[in-house]
C-alpha cells in the first residue's frame, strides 16, 4: 500500500498547485478557508506557514477566517485564529 503522504505529495506537486487558472496565493488562501471551514488545525499550521512565506499577511488571513466564520461556525474560526497565532509567533521568533 502506498503511504498517503506519497499521493499528496504527488498531487500536491501535479496540476492541482500548478494549473494557471489560478495565482499561487490564491490557491494558498482557499487551502488556507477549507482547512479553517472543517477544522484541520495540524493542516492549517503548514499551510498558514506557506501563506506567509508566500506573501499573504497576517491581516489577509485574519479577515478569511472572520468571513468563514459566517458561513462555518465561530467555533472553527477561534480555533483558527489561534492557530494563526501561534504559527506567526513561532515564525516571528525564527527569523
Amino acid at each position: 500500500t502506498r503511504y498517503i503522504g506519497d499521493w499528496s505529495s504527488d498531487v500536491c506537486s501535479s496540476d492541482l498547485w500548478q494549473d494557471p487558472a489560478l495565482e499561487l496565493t490564491q490557491r494558498s488562501l482557499i487551502t488556507c478557508a477549507v482547512l479553517v471551514a472543517t477544522g484541520r488545525e495540524a493542516e492549517q499550521h503548514l499551510h498558514f506557514r506557506g501563506a506567509r512565506n508566500l506573501g499573504i499577511s497576517r491581516e489577509t488571513l485574519e479577515a478569511m477566517i472572520t468571513h468563514v466564520a459566517h458561513y462555518a461556525g465561530w467555533p472553527v474560526a477561534v480555533s483558527a485564529s489561534r492557530t494563526l497565532a501561534e504559527v506567526w509567533t513561532q515564525m516571528d521568533g525564527e527569523g
